[in-house]
Order: C-alpha cells, then sequence, then structure tokens
C-alpha cells in the first residue's frame, strides 16, 4: 500500500472513531474488514460501559445503531416484535425499542418456523440457542458455527 492510501486509510478511521455513538459507547474501529464495506471493531469493557453484573451495557451494544442501515435481499427479523422486516429505515428504532422491551426470542423462533424457516444458525462461541431452538419447534434444522471450522462444516452440511 503506498503511503498516500495508509494516510487516507488512518484519516477514514479517525473520521470513524470520531462519532459520538462510537465516543460515547468505547466503541473503537481498528482496521478494515475483510471486505470494502466491513470493519474490525472492538469494545473494551470499561466502568462506563459495564453494566451491574460486569458485562456490556445493552446501549452501548447498540451504539452501532447511528450508522447507516440497508435494505437487504431478504427479510431480517427482530426479536423486539417476533416480526420480520424488509425496510432498512425501520432498524433504528426497532434497535432503539429492544433497549426498553423484553426480548420476545421466543415467539420470534415460532414465527420464524410458521413463515417456513427451517435451517437456523447460532454464530458465537456457546450453542446455548441452539439447544433451545428445538424445544420451541420440531421443524428445524440447527447449526451452531463459532469458528472458521464451523463455517467450512455448515456450508458443506447445506451444500
Amino acid at each position: 500500500m503506498s503511503s498516500s492510501a495508509q494516510r487516507a486509510s488512518r484519516w477514514k478511521l479517525r473520521v470513524l472513531n470520531s462519532h459520538p455513538a462510537y465516543l460515547g459507547a468505547g466503541v473503537r474501529v481498528r482496521n478494515r474488514g475483510t471486505t470494502p464495506l466491513s470493519f474490525a471493531v472492538e469494545m473494551k469493557l470499561r466502568w462506563w460501559n459495564r453494566n451491574y453484573f460486569g458485562t456490556h451495557f445493552g446501549g452501548s451494544l447498540y451504539a452501532l445503531a447511528a450508522a447507516p442501515f440497508r435494505s437487504g435481499t431478504t427479510s431480517t427479523w427482530a426479536n423486539v416484535d417476533a416480526r420480520a422486516h424488509e425496510l432498512a429505515l425501520n432498524w433504528p428504532s426497532l434497535l432503539s425499542g429492544q433497549l426498553c422491551s423484553r426480548v420476545r426470542w421466543r415467539e420470534e423462533i415460532a414465527a420464524m418456523a410458521t413463515a417456513g424457516v427451517r435451517t437456523f444458525v447460532e454464530l458465537g462461541p456457546g450453542t446455548v440457542l441452539s439447544k433451545m431452538i428445538p424445544r420451541i419447534t420440531d421443524r428445524a434444522t440447527v447449526h451452531s458455527v463459532s469458528d472458521m471450522a464451523g463455517v467450512h462444516q455448515f456450508l458443506e452440511a447445506i451444500g
């Protein structure tokens, strides 16, 4: 990468890191991700973003709600109302609503199964949610992916 490209990249990171929502939550954009629209971010656990239980405060996790959203090619389900949403413009209000509403995860999974969703994928280091889905619907195939090997196994499983 040329020195001018490196300067431009550092400038873009400085601009992203100065976003008020990121500053207030303690979110830091570290570098560009693997695609032009992705970035590697971190949020260290600090006194100002820690809740009573010693974990990240939910509002900090939703600090990225200030970022622009784009409509996708499929519906995205929200656990604030257990419904599918098509338009990106709904997401900031849905995320804000989640801060003061209960999580309707059970209702969301049941609604997804009723709508015909049959494959569920849990991304992350645990399998808690994957184990709960069969208790909600018996019409589901559940996958848990926690690393790149799991991604490859999942892709092989779905063909």
